[in-house]
């Protein structure tokens, strides 16, 4: 349900892309941009991931009082931040749109977007609850009401009102005020007692959330300070390629973001099974096979992907885009290491340990794009991945240990190397011979990792269950087409 969601609003945003670049021109598309990014930073320092928060303490209390308690407090500290917010964002909209822009006549767009940042965040702590009661249902009906009651909204002040970039705003604005009343009625339908909120409840809720704000302020310049490095050393045009490269390699992302809404939500109780650490580690070595398999997939089939979806000028981003992935593989598994932080409430950790990959990244744009330009940019992510990964690791371990599958993990990613060496010394030309050398990658990738005795007894086992299954089905419908 949660995959369904993202992909429901990712594939909404694609189809309705003829509709909002026939009503807006390049100009509104570009303030809208630049608009989203500044709220993206305004908001990761002020909303303090309060919805985290509440699924930390609501799986660290067992007892259905403390429950209300919390998930009370929440609200209405969203209510506050959001409050709070607003007064800063007022004053300082002239001054962003100046700095922004160079102008203050986007002073308006600030507002609206600060004003809808602020009605966002009660919904936040709904769509919380669900995942913290583990009703993935209740999270796609709140998603699926956000994004056609939006949409509806874009459409009519498109095209019936013929309103420009503004018409977007004032659509995430009414749309963030009706799905937090609706959060309100969701909340208050579980039975919340509203008058249980406590300051000190909410002080416990910011002190897990703030730090993880601040990591995702350091995430940000790892995934957009390349670019002020690479305007100054290569043309626009290789901008755009490397652009386009990215957005296919993070296409791994698609598989990680519903993985993430659920099993971020979910850890806390799983790990206090009897088996919880097992399911812990095993979990793991599941999410590197899943995201390594889609990135070999990605080294043998980007070249004709792009055939496909690009013009001939954007075809030498098929070269980039299986590192990109594999950057991102390196993170979501590094990310998995210093989930232990988040059980044991050390958000503060995982913070330092982003800022750490943060300046690493940040060096090694300085240092390696001029020299290799945008082989520079991927390196330094790699690198910076890389050292997230190591450090998390280490002081995760220390933290709370796990016992991961070392040997399995070594596989999954080892396996990959032939694929990756192939494609880097071959590239066929035409578009059969494209989707035939593909083919031959992926297999050899499952080949490998069944000759390297990946799959333990158990779950050998249960793919001879699977094939067997798979061919009794098979037998059974040809008897009944010769019926």
């Amino acid at each position: 349900m949660y995959a369904v969601s993202v992909f429901i609003g990712r594939t909404a945003s694609f189809l309705l892309f003829p509709v909002y670049t026939r009503f807006l021109s390049p100009a509104d598309y570009g303030v809208l941009e630049l608009l989203d990014l500044t709220l993206y930073v305004y908001g990761t320092l002020l909303g303090m991931r309060i919805g985290e928060a509440l699924v930390y303490r609501w799986s660290a209390s067992g007892d259905d009082r403390q429950r209300e308690t919390t998930v009370a407090t929440a609200y209405w500290g969203a209510v506050l931040l959001g409050i709070l917010s607003l007064l800063p964002g007022w004053l300082l909209s002239e001054r962003l749109s100046l700095i922004v822009f160079g102008t203050g006549a986007y002073r308006g767009g600030f507002i609206l977007m600060f004003t809808a940042f602020a009605a966002s965040l009660p919904v936040e702590v709904g769509l919380a609850l669900a995942r913290a009661r583990d009703r993935s249902i209740h999270y796609f009906y709140f998603s699926l009401s956000r994004l056609v009651l939006g949409a509806s909204l874009n459409v009519f002040f498109l095209a019936v009102l013929h309103w420009k970039y503004e018409a977007m705003l004032w659509s995430n604005l009414i749309a963030s005020m009706a799905i937090s009343a609706a959060s309100l009625a969701y909340i208050s339908a579980q039975g919340c007692r509203w008058g249980s909120f406590r300051f000190g409840e909410l002080r416990k809720l910011l002190a897990y959330g703030a730090p993880l704000g601040l990591g995702g302020l350091g995430m940000l310049l790892i995934h957009y300070g390349d670019r002020f490095f690479l305007r100054k050393h290569v043309s626009l045009g290789e901008i755009g390629i490397y652009a386009l490269a990215y957005k296919i390699g993070m296409l791994v992302t698609n598989l990680q973001t519903p993985f993430d809404i659920y099993w971020r939500s979910q850890m806390f109780e799983v790990v206090r099974r009897q088996d919880g650490a097992r399911v812990y580690v095993r979990v793991c070595t599941y999410l590197a096979l899943t995201l390594m398999a889609f990135t070999v997939f990605l080294i043998g089939f980007s070249t004709p992907l792009l055939r496909v979806l690009a013009g001939p000028d954007f075809r030498s981003a098929a070269q980039y885009v299986p590192w990109i992935a594999f950057a991102y593989v390196i993170r979501t598994i590094g990310g998995h290491f210093r989930n232990a932080f988040l059980l044991e409430g050390a958000t503060h950790m995982d913070a330092a340990i982003v800022w750490v990959g943060a300046l690493v990244c940040l060096g090694g744009y300085a240092w390696l794009i001029p020299r290799y330009t945008l082989w520079g940019a991927i390196l330094a992510t790699l690198i910076a991945f890389g050292v997230m990964l190591a450090a998390g690791f280490w002081q995760a371990q220390r933290v709370r240990r796990f016992d991961f599958e070392y040997r399995r993990l070594a596989i999954v990613f080892a396996a990959a190397l032939p694929a990756a060496l192939a494609s880097w010394w071959y590239q066929p030309s035409g578009m059969l011979l494209q989707l035939a050398f593909g083919a031959v990658l992926f297999s050899s990738y499952l080949v490998l990792l069944a000759l390297a005795r990946f799959p333990d007894e158990d779950e050998r086992q249960l793919l001879r269950q699977l094939r067997a299954r798979f061919f009794a089905f098979l037998a059974a419908a040809a008897r009944r087409t010769g019926a």
